[in-house]
């Protein structure tokens, strides 16, 4: 705890395992997947690439009441374009 939490009764972050127990989590699961896949072609001094981009990350939250979770996703995906000069 710092000066300012000693000084005001400052607030204090609570351990991973005591917020599953209060919140009667179950199991969890983090996750971070990136994939990429494409082509490329090289001319002398100039380079040419065509990919498919994936990139996915998230969580998932199982309590101990039966079927109730949460999920939580973000990514992107899409195509990429890459042109690039070589000196």
């Amino acid at each position: 705890m710092g000066r300012l939490g000693r000084k005001n009764a400052g607030w204090l972050p609570l351990p991973i395992q005591l917020l599953v127990s209060w919140n009667k989590i179950e199991n969890f699961n983090i996750y971070y997947f990136q994939a990429e896949m494409g082509v490329g072609y090289q001319f002398r001094r100039l380079n040419l690439e065509l990919a498919y981009m994936l990139n996915q990350s998230g969580i998932k939250i199982e309590y101990e009441q039966e079927d109730k979770y949460d999920y939580f996703r973000v990514g992107e995906q899409g195509i990429l374009l890459r042109l690039g000069l070589n000196f």
